[in-house]
């Protein structure tokens, strides 16, 4: 398996970072151990540790953030799916929710704020959870995230819910799926 970091740029919000190696970079692992190409140097080492870094730090800093509702489709449906009823379901509707997600040593939150009810999960990525959900029911839960999309599903017996935010500079648009139905909210980064 080979692996090759060229020269390139990446961009996180108004911060650039640039990386400019007249070398490029070289990996070689084999079946049995990873081993290094004998034409990289020491400092050659560092840089790339210093670029994983750098790479783990922006997607932290995409998806950490406050987030406010602008848009939100089909969501009744999806309400009406995972077994709220239409009083539940109208509250839900009219709420307005700002999300919150915050992250240290490897333990994340995500605070949802309304003036109906706020809710606040803590966990570990990739953790199966007990989770109280807005409406008071208990959820087997487990959040995992793969490059900017988190995504969290829920155990209610008998039905699994699925919902995955996808992070860039502008917001967070959180996609909402039990059974057939499907839901889309957009959410606006506040400043």
């Amino acid at each position: 398996m080979k692996f090759e970091i060229k020269s390139g740029n990446i961009s996180a919000r108004n911060t650039q970072i640039g990386l400019n190696s007249k070398r490029n970079f070289m990996f070689i692992a084999s079946s049995s151990y990873p081993s290094i190409h004998p034409s990289i140097h020491s400092t050659d080492i560092i840089f790339i540790i210093a670029f994983i870094a750098v790479l783990i730090v922006v997607i932290i800093m995409s998806i950490t953030g406050r987030y406010e509702l602008d848009t939100s489709d089909n969501f009744d449906s999806y309400l009406k799916a995972a077994g709220l009823n239409i009083a539940k379901r109208a509250a839900a509707a009219a709420a307005r929710p700002t999300v919150e997600i915050s992250e240290a040593d490897g333990v994340y939150t995500i605070k949802t704020l309304s003036v109906f009810k706020n809710t606040t999960i803590t966990f570990k990525l990739g953790e199966e959870f007990d989770e109280e959900t807005a409406d008071g029911r208990t959820a087997k839960t487990t959040i995992t995230l793969e490059g900017n999309k988190l995504t969290q599903t829920q155990k209610i017996d008998p039905d699994e819910s699925t919902t995955v935010r996808e992070f860039t500079d502008a917001g967070m648009t959180a996609t909402f799926t039990c059974k057939d139905a499907v839901a889309t909210r957009t959410y606006k980064r506040a400043a």
